[in-house]
């Protein structure tokens, strides 16, 4: 049993969708009396049934709850995490869901691997036996869109020359249309959604990440949010880490080098924004490295 959602698909559908495909059983009128007979089948079925529903976040908002106008949904997953129903329950979401009412665990996913990147782009008849590929990897993070995207412009643009197309695009991460247009549009989301959060994550951009900062601590990030009231900061970084937009581990923050690209790209076309941030992170940058003590200190140091 499967279902994406988009911003047009009411919960009533995707219930009496299922009743009729997957249990040959008619909706009742009400959307309560549907949602009873659909716990119903799953409880009488002798093994479990898979559920797939895609792209929740579509359905959530800013604070990782159901949107009002879709609070039918809570009543749809309660039902599947009846402790009685022989379901499993797979959602997709690029927003963690925070609904006290439902019990989740929470998977994330991370990037492939190169050699896992060698065997798809292998199977498509493109020659990967060289570096280039494990460079595409780290620079896309291992991203499966990213890596079905990227072959599609090599075998369409570069007629499988893998050579040739890393070569020329190397310098643009975000050069396809089809994998800038999925980054934009969470950026837009969560500008639409959270302009305090958009806010930061377009201010992280500054940092060097990879060139010459592996990651900053968390003093890096608060310092970039010098508008916002102290009690919220941190849950305005809450808020970016949700999206799966900025990486996070011990303490220590970074951006995705594609994520990155966007970033900045949006903060330069502000140029008071790109003034002020420049400041205010050039002053922690400051602090940190007020006695050079390693080439990576001396390096930051060149950027102030």
């Amino acid at each position: 049993m499967a279902t994406e959602i988009q911003n047009l698909t009411p919960v009533e559908s995707v219930v009496e969708e299922w009743l009729r495909r997957y249990f040959n059983e008619e909706p009742g009128g009400d959307f309560g009396i549907s949602l009873e007979r659909l716990r119903r089948k799953l409880r009488e079925q002798t093994s479990k049934i898979g559920v797939f529903i895609d792209n929740l976040e579509t359905a959530l908002d800013k604070n990782g709850k159901i949107l009002e106008y879709r609070r039918p949904y809570v009543e749809l997953l309660r039902v599947l995490a009846d402790s009685d129903v022989h379901s499993v329950t797979l959602v997709t979401s690029r927003q963690r869901l925070r609904e006290s009412s439902v019990e989740v665990h929470l998977y994330a996913l991370k990037g492939l691997d190169d050699e896992a990147w060698r065997q798809f782009f292998r199977s498509c008849h493109i020659n990967c036996d060289c570096s280039i590929l494990s460079e595409m990897c780290r620079a896309y993070g291992g991203n499966a869109k990213a890596m079905q995207i990227l072959r599609g412009a090599i075998l369409t643009d570069f007629h499988g020359d893998i050579h040739a197309y890393w070569q020329e695009n190397r310098t643009d991460l975000l050069g396809e249309r089809e994998l800038k247009d999925l980054v934009a549009s969470q950026f837009t989301r969560l500008q639409e959604n959270n302009l305090e959060a958009y806010r930061l994550l377009c201010r992280l951009g500054w940092y060097p990440y990879q060139d010459i900062l592996t990651s900053v601590p968390i003093e890096g990030v608060l310092c970039l949010l010098w508008d916002v009231a102290e009690q919220k900061r941190r849950g305005v970084i809450k808020a970016v880490q949700d999206l799966s937009l900025i990486e996070a581990k011990k303490g220590q923050y970074w951006l995705h080098p594609v994520i990155r690209d966007e970033a900045i790209s949006r903060l330069r076309l502000v140029s008071e924004e790109w003034e002020l941030v420049n400041r205010k992170a050039a002053e922690f940058c400051t602090q940190r490295v007020a006695a050079i003590k390693n080439i990576t200190d001396a390096l930051i140091r060149s950027l102030l």
